[in-house]
């Protein structure tokens, strides 16, 4: 499974100034730019499974497998190989403040973090200690 690129709605813009007044004032676009959390927010929205992991992890690599084995569709950020940009406009944060992130809502800053609905699901002590039985739920649920 590969990383995927998320591919969320452009930034909104404002225009401050109107190029065709008698001051001829050039406009002026006033950028939004994402924070880490509405970042992560807009991905658990748009994705009913996301997995927060690392390339190398192999912990991750395990957690992946099972979902492919059940067929279950998942975005996958692979934190250390991600590229941090909404519309080709370059995010101000990286893997470490992702992290953060992730220990804010899970209590953990280790990967993966599995989040389902919008919600936490699993880390890999949760998801291994029932992986075949949560993943033959998680794929019936899929299967509706």
């Amino acid at each position: 499974m590969s990383a995927a690129t998320a591919k969320l709605s452009k930034p909104a813009t404002a225009i401050v100034g109107d190029t065709k007044t008698a001051h001829n004032t050039v406009a002026k676009k006033a950028k939004s730019v994402l924070t880490v959390s509405q970042w992560v927010d807009k991905l658990l929205k748009a994705h009913k499974v996301v997995f927060f992991s690392k390339s190398f992890c192999p912990f991750c690599k395990r957690a992946k497998a099972g979902f492919e084995r059940y067929s279950i569709p998942v975005f996958v950020v692979d934190l250390d190989c991600y590229k941090y940009e909404v519309d080709a406009e370059e995010l101000p944060f990286g893997e470490s403040q992702v992290l953060d992130e992730m220990q804010k809502r899970t209590e953990k800053r280790t990967v993966p973090r599995i989040f389902l609905n919008g919600k936490f699901f699993s880390d890999s002590d949760g998801l291994f200690a029932n992986q075949e039985a949560k993943l033959k739920a998680l794929a019936r649920e899929f299967a509706k």
